[in-house]
C-alpha cells in the first residue's frame, strides 16, 4: 500500500506496472484504470464505489446462451443467417425452376442455341445452390466452434468476475477492520477521557476536602485564641 513506502517510490512502481507489458499496461490500453490505496477508509470507498459501478455489459448472444441454455443456431444471430442463407437459396430454386421451363419450352421449339444458353445458366444455378448449401455446412461447423469458443469465453469472464467478487470482499473486510479499528480506538479515546475526568473530578473534590478542612481548621485555631483573650 502506498502508506507503506515512500511516494517517490511508489510512483516509480506505479509507472513500471504501467509502463510494462508483462504487468498492466495490456488492459490499462483496453480501458483498465489502476487506483491508489493508502490504508486510509476514503481510498478504499473509492475502490469500492469505482468496482461496484463497474459493470461489464452483457451481449444478446450470451444472454441467450448462458441464461436461455439456447445452441448458437437458436440465437436471434443465428436464426437472422440461417434466414438470409434460407431467403437466398429459395431465390436461386425459383430461377432454377424458372430456367427449367424456359429450357423445355426452347426443346419444344427446337431452339438449340437459346436451350444450350438456359442450360449453361441453369447449371450456374445450381453449382450457386450447391455453394450456399455447403455455406450452410460450414455455418454449422462454424457455429459449433464459436459455440465452443463463446463457452470458453463465458467461463473465463466467470472466473474473473468471482476474482474481482473475491477481492471486492477482501476490500470490504478491510474496511470493515479500519472501521472497527477506528471505533474501538474513538471508545478507547472516550474511555480515556472519561478516565482523566473522574480523575481529575475526584482530585477537585479531595482537593476542596482538604481545602475544607484547613479553613474549618483555622476557624478552630481562631476560635480557640478568641476564647482564650477573653478568659485573659
Amino acid at each position: 500500500m502506498w502508506s507503506e513506502v515512500k511516494r517517490e517510490i511508489g510512483e516509480a512502481r506505479e509507472a513500471e506496472l504501467a509502463s510494462k507489458d508483462k504487468f498492466f499496461k495490456p488492459v490499462l490500453e483496453k480501458g483498465a484504470r489502476m487506483l491508489r490505496h493508502d490504508g486510509a477508509l476514503e481510498s478504499a470507498h473509492t475502490i469500492l464505489r469505482y468496482l461496484i459501478n463497474s459493470q461489464a455489459a452483457t451481449l444478446r448472444i450470451q444472454q441467450e446462451i448462458v441464461n436461455e441454455h439456447k445452441p448458437i443456431e437458436k440465437t436471434a444471430a443465428g436464426a437472422e443467417l440461417r434466414r438470409a442463407l434460407d431467403e437466398q437459396a429459395d431465390h436461386h430454386k425459383e430461377e432454377i425452376r424458372s430456367l427449367k421451363e424456359e429450357m423445355e419450352a426452347a426443346m419444344r421449339a427446337k431452339d438449340e442455341e437459346t436451350r444450350s444458353e438456359l442450360q449453361e445458366e441453369l447449371e450456374k444455378k445450381q453449382e450457386e445452390c450447391l455453394r450456399i448449401e455447403k455455406n450452410s455446412q460450414c455455418m454449422a461447423a462454424e457455429f459449433a466452434a464459436e459455440r465452443a469458443r463463446l463457452e470458453a469465453l463465458i467461463l473465463q469472464m466467470e472466473a474473473e468476475q468471482q476474482k474481482q467478487l473475491q477481492t471486492l470482499e477482501g476490500l470490504q473486510a478491510e474496511v470493515a477492520k479500519v472501521v472497527t479499528e477506528k471505533e474501538q480506538q474513538e471508545t478507547l479515546h472516550a474511555q480515556r477521557k472519561n478516565e482523566i475526568l473522574a480523575a481529575k473530578q475526584a482530585e477537585d473534590k479531595r482537593r476542596a476536602r482538604e481545602l475544607e478542612e484547613e479553613r474549618k481548621a483555622r476557624v478552630r485555631k481562631r476560635d480557640c485564641r478568641y476564647c482564650s483573650c477573653r478568659r485573659s
